[in-house]
């Protein structure tokens, strides 16, 4: 299997070549095809060229194969996209299926490489011809359109056109040229051409090596349709000999021109492209490159002749009008100078702009798209030329390109700028040296090396200190600038003062609505967000938008920057709805105003991703997500801060979706590249590390968690205020662990601290808020504090309710925390209802196996045990461990609870050795994740404890009780129902032992216990009513026996169906002390009730049942 990928030139040609061929003895047939084209990429394996071919961007495919797999390999590739066309080199013709000449995209089967050559180099240089770029300037009939509502493109362009041709080139920038082209071009037909171009060329030859059939025109056409700024400007001085050498043709000719004159251009167009036009209509269509056309429109139409079938192209014929010569684009004929002088060509200099006239369809297959040329006297085109120069204004040759470069985000290549001019004699001046340290400190902070910046800006500052007035604007410029820095690497006062210096300059030296204080507004705003202070990051932002707004441009890009903070702080308050709305009115602006992958439009696509995963919308916020790292990917070293938040970003969304593998490798990539260029105590690393420990805790490694919350609670402590909205967060995740630890006084402490800085800090319906409530609810409940948790557990609710949409799956958890105080106080149907609420909604918007469907199949189980419906639970619960296994690690402690609750139900089911398989299972799992004397440890040793005292082990049953009252009584308040239920089955086991003074003594404080925490008809106060009753039964005192067995009647009438399993034991307990007090007919109804409940609910228990049916006999043997 060989992969060769021969010397890659793809960044200056439109197209690429894939050689699928079986025998490696084709290197002639291969340096026969590399004359034409530069990359040539051959494969042996036919998956590998498939791969490759999908993973192809920006350019056409050709593609020669082997005769011996086209039967079978055309009709996996003839849909591919990026496939242009397929050439099948063959020894014999005849062997093919027939079928194979309705491929569209196959121009043949050859027997020589010759012959795909030469159809190749005509494909070639239709391609280059063809793909020129163009961009479009729509205008309303009713208003002017504005700059920042141009295709980008347009805008960029037609700048670095005039900054090209306003530099002054020497020798100098004509070797490096050459250079560039020999380190490029390898190929020995471009080496000739590059030893000729080197040894031959002048400014007078410049037109006749731009229409030479050779690299330069493709490598130019390329760079200037995808702006390869690089290769554009290595290649600046030969466009500016071409324009000079245009505009001295068009001066010699223009007294012998008569107007008006008439040119044409035929051309095969991406439908795309011509459907963008055509909905332009009456709008400015500027070619990018130097246009050709000719005089001779028989020789236009057949360069747009129907060739061979092309799906996705339009076939144009562009009728072009000159009226007068009143235009500053120059245009000449070339007949004299071009190598093809049969052409009639008249060649127009770069950036041509002309108006869409009319457009009519010649035939069935082509269009005729008539264009004006506009001229000097055209108002919209010189308001719009006059905007864009501004962007740059006050600059002239190399800075202005820097500066274009920077806007841009072209970093690298603009420090290379800088850096040539820092060593040239202009830096010699110290204003000049400012300003390149300035500009160096920009190119920086846009790579994200944050340190060099500072650096830069000090050595700016340092000049400006000594040559400038106190009060200079330029001051005030690097005060902000390194304001922006400070900011960004967390040091929030010094950056405070830094944005305060710089805004007392300018308010002093500009009007109050100047644009840069809207920035400056911007930024401060930017920062107080940070520190958590939304009021006045409010205000400030409220005085950018009144200046911004007031602009007369509404379509600006620092409006854009402005409507993406206010909704970030809309989202910090919780406003979810306006949010979007100024994030969608953002990324409109952006997309209209820059190019596709600026930073502006990738931080917006960043913070819709944000909101969307805030609103539980996970598919979406992946999506945008995606793109947010896929621009930052192409655009930013590996190491870059935009990077980390892109990694971040998607570790959360995986975090939420359940992911917890690539949740970690998400964080852990964020991570390290935020510890490779922050302070290590910087905001943003408190922030991960919070993360990462919010993933050790739903992973159920809790000491992780704690470790990474606490690392994150030192960082946020030394760097943000006392009252931040982070610290507050961090506090709540680290209770929740506290919490699952089995510190429920400590958790509550804290969070309650967590709930002062957040009811200060945010408004009283934010989700944050609801969070922190739906925390301390969890706190009280462990505790045994119902009521409080319910309260605050509503809270919760209601804020969520507000602030949520309908299907937000914190809705779903507090659902499930309503239900289950519901289910602990003995209401189960309303439990049921809310738990069944949950699951609806985490049904629809959560995977099948995320570990909250679990959670809810376990609580719906819970509920369904209890009320006696053991199939339905039993099949909840193994839903549960279905997912949980898939999910989650072996020792995870959600695990345990799984394991812990079958085994509960085994043991109602009376199948006892399952029953204690289960609890050994989840015991093993909580001793390995849970501090020794957690209170779920005491769980369950108590379950264990209850299925001895059912076997009849009592002293077995009395240890395993006896180790979890120990555990209890250290963890839990004295009234906690946990010590009620404990002492109460240490209670039974006395019973069973004859033990009756202590059994009855147990239950007494049981009862005390569990009136202070239930209502009076608690499931809870049954049991405990009946165990009492069973004590006085066995010491023969069968009055107080029967009064409490009433006790217990009463309250299971309001809260169990009459066929419950618990009837059973009541029944059958009520009609022993009748028996026993010679009330035989009352016994006998007892114990039928009892007979009844056992056939529907422990069938399986034979020798009970035999038990009772003799009883039942005896009985009526008597009456």
């Amino acid at each position: 299997m060989t992969t060769s990928t021969f010397p890659k030139s793809h960044y200056h040609q439109n197209f690429i070549l894939i050689y699928l061929n079986n025998s490696n003895n084709d290197n002639n047939e291969i340096d026969q095809l590399k004359e034409i084209i530069f990359e040539i990429n051959k494969f042996n394996d036919p998956d590998q060229s498939i791969d490759f071919l999908t993973d192809v961007k920006d350019v056409k495919v050709f593609m020669i194969i082997n005769d011996s797999i086209s039967n079978y390999f055309l009709p996996l590739i003839c849909n591919i996209p990026q496939l242009h066309s397929i050439y099948i080199l063959s020894k014999n013709e005849n062997q093919f299926d027939v079928s194979i000449n309705g491929e569209k995209k196959l121009q043949g089967i050859f027997n020589k490489i010759e012959d795909i050559y030469n159809l190749l180099e005509k494909k070639t240089k239709e391609f280059d011809r063809n793909l020129i770029p163009m961009s479009i300037v729509s205008f309303d009939n009713s208003c002017k359109k504005e700059l920042n509502e141009l295709e980008p493109s347009f805008m960029y362009s037609q700048l670095i056109k005039e900054i090209l041709f306003d530099i002054e080139y020497d020798q100098d920038s004509k070797e490096k040229l050459i250079q560039f082209w020999r380190h490029r071009y390898l190929e020995q037909t471009d080496v000739a051409k590059i030893n000729e171009f080197e040894k031959d060329y002048h400014q007078s030859l410049a037109i006749p090596w731009y229409t030479r059939d050779s690299f330069i025109y493709r490598s130019l056409n390329r760079a200037l349709r995808l702006m390869d700024i690089d290769v554009i400007i290595k290649m600046g001085c030969f466009l500016n000999d071409v324009h000079q050498q245009i505009k001295e043709e068009y001066a010699l000719q223009l007294s012998t021109r008569t107007f008006p004159l008439i040119v044409y251009r035929g051309q095969r167009m991406f439908n795309d492209e011509f459907n963008k036009i055509h909905q332009n209509q009456g709008g400015l269509l500027a070619f990018n490159n130097f246009l050709s056309t000719s005089e001779n429109i028989h020789l236009a139409k057949m360069f747009c002749s129907n060739g061979s079938y092309e799906a996705d192209i339009t076939l144009v014929l562009f009728k072009i009008t000159i009226y007068s010569a009143d235009t500053s684009t120059p245009f000449a004929s070339i007949k004299h100078l071009s190598q093809f002088d049969e052409e009639d060509e008249i060649l127009f200099s770069m950036h041509t702009v002309f108006r869409i006239d009319m457009i009519n369809k010649m035939d069935d297959s082509s269009w005729q798209i008539d264009l004006i040329l506009t001229t000097d006297n055209d108002e919209q085109l010189e308001g719009l030329t006059q905007d864009m120069r501004k962007r740059t204004s006050g600059l002239t040759g190399w800075y202005r390109l820097g500066k274009l470069l920077v806007d841009m985000e072209e970093f690298t290549k603009a420090e290379g700028i800088y850096e040539i001019l820092l060593q040239s004699s202009l830096a010699e001046d110290e204003e000049e040296r400012s300003k390149i340290y300035n500009y160096l400190g920009m190119i920086s902070h846009g790579k994200g090396h944050f340190h060099d910046a500072l650096v830069f800006y000090q050595k700016t500052l340092d000049i400006q200190e000594k040559i400038l007035s106190s009060n200079h604007r330029d001051l005030a410029t690097t005060y902000n600038n390194m304001a922006v820095v400070y900011s960004a690497m967390g040091n929030y006062p010094t950056a405070l003062s830094f944005f305060e210096n710089n805004l007392d300059i300018r308010q002093r030296c500009l009007h109050a609505q100047h644009p840069k204080l809207a920035i400056d507004f911007n930024n401060i705003s930017v920062l107080y967000h940070e520190i958590g202070d939304y009021r006045n990051a409010r205000l400030s932002l409220r005085k950018a938008l009144e200046i911004q707004e007031n602009l007369p441009y509404t379509n600006h890009p620092d409006l854009a920057t402005i409507y993406d903070n206010i909704g970030v702080l809309y989202q910090s308050e919780g406003n979810y709805s306006n949010a979007l709305s100024f994030y969608l009115k953002a990324g409109e602006i952006s997309r209209k105003t820059l190019l596709p992958n600026h930073l502006t439009i990738a931080i917006n696509y960043n913070n819709i991703g944000d909101l969307y995963q805030k609103m539980g919308m996970n598919s979406l916020a992946l999506d945008f997500h995606q793109k947010f790292l896929k621009i930052r990917e192409k655009y930013s070293s590996s190491n870059h801060p935009a990077l980390a938040v892109a990694n971040g970003n998607i570790g959360s969304l995986y975090h939420s979706m359940g992911d917890h593998p690539s949740a970690l490798s998400f964080y852990e990539k964020s991570l390290e590249i935020q510890e490779k260029f922050l302070p290590t105590d910087h905001p943003s690393i408190g922030l991960k590390y919070n993360n990462i420990g919010a993933l050790y805790r739903d992973m159920g490694d809790y000491p992780k968690a704690i470790v990474y919350y606490e690392k994150s609670l030192e960082i946020q402590r030394k760097s943000l205020p006392s009252e931040h909205p982070d610290l507050a967060t961090t506090l709540i995740n680290l209770n929740t662990v506290r919490l699952e630890m089995g510190d429920y006084a400590g958790a509550l402490l804290s969070c309650q601290k967590a709930q002062e800085i957040l009811e200060k800090s945010l408004p009283v319906d934010h989700p944050d808020l609801a969070k922190t409530f739906n925390i301390i609810g969890c706190a009280h409940f462990q505790m045994g504090d119902y009521s409080t948790s319910l309260l605050f557990h509503e809270k919760a609710l209601g804020i969520r309710e507000k602030s949520l949409s309908s299907d937000h799956p914190d809705l779903g958890e507090t659902y499930i925390n309503i239900g289950t105080i519901d289910f602990i106080k003995g209401q189960y149907s309303k439990a049921l209802s809310f738990c069944q609420k949950a699951f609806e909604l985490f049904v629809q918007i959560l995977p099948s196996n995320h570990p909250r469907l679990a959670h809810v199949h376990s609580q719906i189980a819970k509920v369904h045990d209890e009320l006696g419906n053991y199939s339905d639970a039993l099949s909840n619960y193994e839903k549960a461990l279905e997912i949980y296994e898939k999910t989650l690690s072996s020792t995870h402690p959600s695990l345990a609870s799984i394991y812990n609750n079958l085994g509960i139900l085994h043991s109602k089911m009376e199948h006892h050795l399952d029953a204690l398989s289960f609890y050994e299972k989840a015991l093993e799992i909580r001793k390995k994740s849970l501090p020794p004397n957690h209170p779920d440890i005491g769980e369950v040793y108590n379950n264990i404890g209850r299925v001895h005292d059912s076997m009849g082990n009592y002293s077995n049953a009395l240890s395993y009780y006896q180790n979890t009252a120990e555990i209890f009584e250290k963890n839990l308040p004295i009234d906690h129902p946990h010590i009620a239920m404990i002492t109460g089955n240490i209670g039974k086991v006395y019973d069973n032992m004859g033990d009756y003074a202590s059994a009855l003594s147990h239950h007494i404080k049981a009862l005390e216990i569990f009136k202070k925490s239930y209502p009076s008809d608690h499931p809870y106060m049954a049991k405990t009513y009946r165990n009492i009753a069973s004590v006085y039964n066995n010491m023969k005192d069968y009055v107080n026996a029967l009064q409490y067995y009433e006790k217990v009647i009463e309250i299971q009438k309001k809260c169990l169906d009459s066929d419950h399993p618990d009837w059973f034991e009541t029944y059958n307990k009520i009609g022993i002390v009748h028996d026993n007090l010679g009330d035989y007919s009352t016994a006998l109804t007892f114990f039928k009730r009892a007979l009844h409940i056992h056939q529907t609910s422990f069938p399986n228990n034979l020798s009970q049942l035999q038990q009772l049916q003799e009883k039942i006999s005896s009985l009526e043997t008597k009456l």
